[in-house]
């Protein structure tokens, strides 16, 4: 991958980013708006986890625009890239930054908590899972140095990062699978599930 082609990459990705990062504070600004002033009266305290799961969008968008991550590939090694020379945030905020009627009953009493508190349990397990499963490792960032300063200009001190590199070589040059990012992958896909 010559240096012109990731620059061009890099540009369109970057488009296509802010553009989907305006969409979504535009598309979720305004449905709180309808969710305030124009939703039934029926729906009772039901609108404040839409208005909840809003705002958490909104929020995600504007991390997103301000960590501005670029996603990259090579051989084996999926990682995504955080410039620390472009971000506002310092190397540990950036790896921070890298959810019946009767059910509906419970949200006009203290469960209502019940209902707010997946997203925030299952974005700490996902993040503790995604650090310590794909995040930095001498082994991969000895693995993409080169060729991050080839293509990005970046030295690996410049950059935070975490991504996969299932398979790895050993010191016969053996290549072995990474049961630990495997296992942090079926965890996060668990999640989503």
């Amino acid at each position: 991958m010559n240096s012109t082609y990731t620059q061009q990459w890099k540009s369109i990705q970057n488009g296509l980013q802010h553009a989907s990062e305006t969409v979504s504070l535009v598309i979720n600004s305004l449905l709180i708006c309808l969710i305030i002033f124009k939703s039934p009266s029926k729906l009772g305290p039901y609108k404040y986890l839409m208005i909840y799961i809003s705002v958490f969008e909104i929020l995600y968008s504007i991390v997103d625009f301000l960590v501005t991550p670029i996603f990259y590939s090579f051989g084996p090694a999926l990682i995504v890239i955080i410039n620390l020379k472009e971000s506002l945030f310092n190397r540990f905020f950036s790896y921070v930054f890298l959810c019946d009627h009767q059910l509906l009953a419970t949200f006009s009493t203290w469960k209502i908590t019940l209902w707010l508190s997946p997203p925030v349990l299952y974005g700490v397990i996902w993040g503790l899972g995604s650090y310590y499963a794909c995040g930095p490792t001498d082994y991969t960032s000895e693995f993409v140095k080169m060729d991050v300063l080839a293509n990005y200009g970046l030295q690996m001190k410049e950059i935070a990062y975490f991504g996969l590199h299932f398979y790895r070589k050993n010191e016969k040059g053996e290549t072995f699978i990474v049961y630990e990012q495997v296992f942090g992958i079926i965890i996060n896909r668990f999640l989503v599930v």
